[in-house]
């Protein structure tokens, strides 16, 4: 954000200039993403598991290893409660989710009922 300020003029200096080891983050494109969501074959159960993961992660902006629980979820106020243990700052935190990512893990826990387990597949 302060790279853009500074190009656009509207502060004079980047004050992160004087840090070591700041990168910067590689973002993926609208072409791209729009690609990573056609990927998976919907109608074969390990790509609807795979596409309801990839609209998770991307709603909540969570990591692949902050594995949910089935009871994290609130399906009614669409969002998910990070449990401490499985987030990277060791802090629990509540996140949201779209209205279609909820009902996509919904079908997903229907689908594999037979599996049992209390975490999402």
């Amino acid at each position: 954000m302060v790279k853009f300020l500074k190009e656009e003029e509207v502060v004079e200096a980047d004050p992160f200039t004087y840090l070591k080891n700041v990168q910067d983050i590689e973002v993926i494109t609208a072409e791209e993403m729009s690609d990573l969501l056609k990927a998976p074959n919907q109608r074969k159960y390990s790509d609807f598991r795979d596409f309801v993961v990839i609209n998770l992660l991307i709603d909540g902006m969570l990591r692949v290893d902050e594995a949910l629980r089935k009871t994290d979820v609130d399906f009614t106020a669409c969002c998910a409660t990070l449990r401490r243990e499985v987030t990277k700052m060791r802090k629990p935190r509540i996140v949201p989710i779209t209205k279609r990512t909820a009902k996509l893990m919904q079908e997903l826990i229907r689908e594999s009922t037979e599996f049992g387990g209390e975490y999402i597949p």
